[in-house]
């Protein structure tokens, strides 16, 4: 028998979820592992009184919050997970890519609060967020230490990110990442 721990088990998701989200595989896929790592660590986080150092109000602009909760975060999983309840709904996933974005962002960040490390899946997904998305990080040391770690790199677009950064995503054994 083969266990794994919540540590492991949370870096395994991330990992694949950011796998998933730059060889743009299925993004209900990615949500779903993104959505089961928060579950995970919010419970951990919770069972052992850890004060999680960021909230997604450390990162997203006030004015956006309220709209990101409703309308992104919660809506998708909660339409995936009670088909009981709504049967026959729809769901428009146009947004999906970015709600993963922001929310495996949060997730990441909530693992290092929790375990105190960073594997390189998400490093790299960390990073793609602030040099892709700059516009949703606030100013501050967090903002200006990225920016300075960032400078020069060139990149357009999530394929071209994927390129810089090729060994770290084609690493199929998320299991050999347990070292990080």
């Amino acid at each position: 028998m083969t266990n794994i721990n919540k540590q492991s088990a949370s870096r395994r998701l991330i990992a694949s979820a950011v796998k998933g989200s730059f060889a743009q595989d299925d993004i209900l896929a990615v949500h779903l592992n993104t959505m089961a790592a928060y579950d995970l660590l919010r419970g951990h986080a919770d069972a052992k009184k850890i004060q999680l150092e960021w909230d997604l109000r450390d990162f997203i602009k006030e004015e956006h919050f309220a709209d990101a909760m409703k309308n992104y975060f919660k809506k998708p999983y909660n339409f995936l997970k009670h088909a009981d309840r709504d049967a026959d709904a729809e769901l428009d996933i146009s947004n999906l890519e970015a709600i993963n974005d922001v929310f495996l962002l949060w997730v990441a960040k909530m693992h290092h609060d929790c375990f105190k490390e960073w594997s390189k899946h998400q490093a790299l997904f960390v990073n793609y967020m602030l040099f892709s998305h700059p516009e949703l990080i606030k100013e501050g040391p967090f903002k200006e230490l990225m920016d300075k770690n960032l400078k020069g790199m060139e990149a357009n677009s999530r394929p071209e990110w994927m390129a810089a950064f090729k060994e770290v995503y084609r690493i199929n054994d998320l299991a050999a990442l347990e070292g990080k």
